[in-house]
């Protein structure tokens, strides 16, 4: 997904209205050769990207702050389709294999859905947007008044509705059978995904992100990393970690990987929260690392994506760019793309 300021203000910063202000890096105008990911292509949209870009199929959705939405072909970057949206989008995720639901931020926020294949309307439901948690076959919106509702997915309509004081300010996620929602200022939620009622509470430190994992990880922003018992909420075991997190951990069955916003990328073993491995790179770091095949991906926010070995650490090269970097790499078949703080594209080839 800096050393003393809040990861929440950071990402009110990337998704709140208007284009951010950032300055951009001074970097060579010729991308050096990183071994093994040749570019393919690089684009400029000319407008900040303020989400991770969402793949599709062979190409790329993009999500843009000047009130738009873009899906752009994998090989090449052309542009196949544009979407003019009632404000910048705030959220934006695939459900299932055919429906793209965007959240629009204020002034005027709505829920849409559209369809990846040319961007035409599904449906749309006025000053609904939120946070959105997706699965295969479900839809739930967390918006930032507390209020928390499963959607139909062929219309945008409420199938329940539950008003969750302090919910709203960070990502949630779904499970088979449950949604874990941060609760202002140091809890987590469970509610049942089919009726909306409350199944259990726990307080896991100030400021959660959690993951939608079994077990499932918090990490708070005093750097209290926990695993639960998705069932029943109870603690299985807890470490902390001296530093604010850049979002939430990913976690695979035997490991759980997270960035520091001073700098650290951390491999740990979800058996016993045990260092695997560490590495330490330029501070700040403002968003969480990605994983492509066996490599791990950490954008810095002074430019440039370091590719690292996900069994060791070891850094084997890095992508080049030219704009600070606020979001994530994303990867698929067509490659990995490196979306600037103005809105350069740049989409490396990968031989993994």
């Amino acid at each position: 997904m800096a050393s003393t300021i809040r990861a929440a203000a950071l990402a009110i910063m990337l998704v709140g209205c208007g284009s951010p202000q950032f300055d951009r890096v001074e970097r060579d105008l010729v991308p050096p050769q990183a071994p093994g990911h040749p570019v393919r292509w690089e684009k400029d949209l000319g407008r900040a990207v303020n989400l991770s870009p969402v793949p599709y199929k062979d190409g790329w959705i993009i999500p843009l702050v000047n009130n738009s939405i873009q899906f752009l072909r994998g090989d090449t970057g052309e542009v196949l389709w544009k979407k003019k949206l009632s404000s910048p989008p705030f959220d934006a995720t695939l459900v299932g294999a055919g429906l793209l639901v965007v959240a629009t931020d204020l002034p005027k926020e709505d829920l849409r859905a559209l369809s990846p294949e040319d961007g035409s309307t599904v449906w749309n439901v006025e000053r609904e947007g939120g946070h959105l948690a997706t699965n295969a076959t479900d839809l739930v919106v967390i918006r930032r008044n507390g209020v928390v509702s499963r959607r139909d997915l062929s219309s945008g309509a409420a199938l329940w509705e539950q008003n969750l004081r302090g919910a709203g300010w960070r990502g949630a996620h779904l499970l088979q059978a449950s949604v874990l929602i941060p609760v202002r200022p140091d809890s987590l939620v469970a509610l049942d995904l089919e009726t909306g009622k409350r199944l259990w509470a726990r307080e896991v430190g100030d400021w959660p992100h959690v993951t939608g994992s079994d077990p499932v990880v918090t990490f708070s922003d005093q750097g209290l990393l926990t695993l639960m018992d998705a069932q029943t909420g109870k603690t299985i075991r807890e470490r902390e970690l001296e530093g604010i997190p850049t979002g939430p951990p990913q976690v695979d069955q035997n490991h759980v990987l997270l960035s520091l916003t001073k700098g650290t990328v951390t491999m740990l073993k979800l058996s016993d929260l045990s260092p695997h491995w560490e590495q330490t790179l330029d501070a700040p770091l403002v968003s969480p690392p990605a994983v492509h095949g066996d490599l791990v991906l950490q954008s810095g926010a002074k430019g440039g994506v370091t590719v690292m070995d996900w069994r060791t650490g070891k850094t084997e090269t890095e992508l080049w760019h030219r704009e600070k970097l606020f979001v994530s790499p994303v990867s698929s078949k067509a490659g990995i793309l490196v979306a600037g703080s103005h809105g350069r594209l740049i989409c490396y080839g990968s031989h993994r």
